[in-house]
């Protein structure tokens, strides 16, 4: 075909403005790359757009990119100072020291978005190994018949080095309302011993937990636990060892807890919605012909021992005695919390009746001396009120639950910080009788009653949720405490327990205590 008409005409280049024509040497110009594509996106983010690693809703973390796995990075520290005052106290080895309470590595992590776990490794506290300089390293040569002569001590106020699992678990969450956890973790028996040492408001839980209710905190076993939203209703059932933390079972027995509270108030949006009340049990049983370990004894929030689980009888020259749980143990617990606004106030109460047995020092899986009981009850009540900053910035007291990293949920720009102050009235009402099922009680029997009462105040400063500076006051009082003791009163204050002719006065009248103690604590 043949073309018809005037050819097109040629765009003509422009008469000013255009650049001057490239050296026929000149180096060729970059061409732009362009966007790599990867076929599963940027592989610094993760499928869902978020971060591998990072810092999010308290914690530190690590993923993969399908977000199957993560790993939590965690510590505790818990840097402590006491200091003890009262009649008698200077006489005793009770003195003011700074020591580290807590230091933990701890790991956590979610696999497959069902399963969670947790492990925490403690080294502390610090103490003295062979404080009293008793401990024998040799009772006498081999093929020597011991004297005192031939006994040789283990070296004296040496540092005591310790490192034990305190958290072991691995949950696995079905849903909110059914989870399923293995391992070790604390019992689900009232709202203090479900606290997170990072958040409770003192330095220490409160007597009817710490002293009375679960003074071992931990055991070993399994439990079921859920909620509704809002927690209108939680519940938790565990089935555990009932030997304590880090001890394998003795006896071939069990012992199971429960934990159940309620927020009736939680569907509305009314000042009282956090309003909680709650209720625990538990109930185990130890055999007489296998557990031979002391029942615990009761201190102070310092450390203080005001009743100790041993003492000389009659016979003889006198044999060490010591008293052991031998047969049921039961406990129930009632708590309740209303906060409102800045104010919180809170209250716990917890009775026991546990059964014990009385064994020689040496002799204790061997016999048993007379069958007792331990029993009676302690309460708390806590009122707390935020002077500066956002309330409750470490959550809700006794609402402890799984380590969960939740990326769809915004951080604040600015971690809140807070002051919050508190004051707390406790008391303990027990009653040991040495022979109340069976036997005959020694006429230098420990039978009677133990009662301690304390006053405490405590200021928090809450640098974050991370970093914690304390400092308490306690007023330990143990009425009509005395040196030798009485059915009225076996708890003893630090001046009773002096030497005679030092200061008679304190050894025959001491009953306070007062204790003033900070803390320096981070965690993450």
């Amino acid at each position: 075909m043949v073309a018809r008409g005037p050819a097109p005409a040629q765009p003509l280049a422009p008469s000013h403005g255009a650049p001057p024509p490239a050296p026929a040497d000149a180096a060729p110009q970059p061409v732009p790359l362009p966007a790599p594509v990867y076929e599963f996106g940027d592989p610094n983010v993760g499928v869902d757009g978020h971060p591998l690693a990072g810092y999010h809703g308290g914690l530190f973390y690590v993923r993969n990119r399908t977000d199957y796995f993560r790993l939590f990075l965690r510590t505790r520290l818990h840097l402590d100072s006491y200091n003890y005052f009262g009649p008698g106290v200077g006489h005793t080895d009770l003195k003011s020291t700074m020591i580290m309470r807590r230091a933990r590595v701890e790991l956590g992590g979610e696999i497959l978005g069902h399963w969670q776990w947790e492990v925490q490794i403690e080294a502390a506290p610090t103490a003295f190994s062979n404080a009293a300089g008793t401990n024998q390293s040799s009772a006498a040569p081999a093929g020597t018949d011991p004297t005192a002569q031939t006994a040789t001590y283990a070296p004296v106020q040496t540092v005591a080095y310790s490192a034990r699992p305190v958290n072991a678990s691995v949950n696995y969450r079905a849903s909110d309302a059914f989870n399923f956890k293995v391992g070790q973790f604390n019992i689900p028996f009232t709202a203090e011993n479900r606290t997170s040492t990072n958040s409770i408001t003192f330095m220490e839980r409160a007597v009817p937990s710490r002293v009375w209710g679960t003074p071992g905190v931990k055991d070993i076993g399994g439990m079921v636990w859920g909620h509704l939203d809002k927690r209108t209703l939680f519940w938790s059932w565990a089935v555990m060892q009932g030997d304590g933390e880090n001890r394998p079972n003795a006896d071939n027995r069990a012992m199971t807890a429960a934990r159940v509270y309620t927020r009736p108030l939680a569907s509305g949006k009314g000042p009282l919605e956090l309003l909680q009340i709650g209720a625990s049990f538990k109930y185990g049983m130890h055999d007489k012909n296998y557990v031979a370990y002391d029942y615990a004894s009761m201190g102070t929030q310092s450390g203080y021992r005001f009743w100790t689980p041993s003492y000389t009888d009659s016979v003889g020259s006198g044999r060490r005695v010591h008293v052991i749980p031998s047969g049921a143990q039961v406990g129930v617990a009632g708590e309740l919390r209303v906060p409102y606004d800045r104010f919180d106030l809170r209250s716990e109460f917890v009775y026991l009746k546990n059964n014990t047995r009385e064994g020689v020092d040496g002799f204790q899986n061997d016999y048993t001396e007379r069958f007792g009981t331990m029993k009676g009850y302690a309460y708390h009540v806590t009122a707390t009120y935020w002077l500066l900053g956002k309330p409750f910035l470490t959550g809700i007291p006794g609402d402890r639950s799984i380590t969960r990293l939740k990326l769809d949920k915004p951080d604040p720009g600015v971690p809140p910080h807070g002051v919050e102050v508190a004051l707390k009235w406790e008391q303990l009402k027990a009653t040991y009788d040495s022979a109340a099922r069976s036997g005959v009680a020694d006429t230098k029997n420990i039978d009677g009653d133990i009662r301690m009462n304390a006053v405490s105040a405590g200021v928090n400063y809450w640098a974050s949720r991370h970093l914690r500076v304390t400092v308490n006051y306690v007023l330990n009082m143990f009425p009509d405490a005395s040196a030798k003791g009485s059915p009225e009163q076996r708890a003893k204050a630090p001046g009773n327990r002096i030497a005679a002719g030092i200061d008679d006065d304190a050894r025959e009248s001491a009953s306070t205590l007062h204790e003033v103690a900070a803390r320096v604590a981070v965690a993450f």
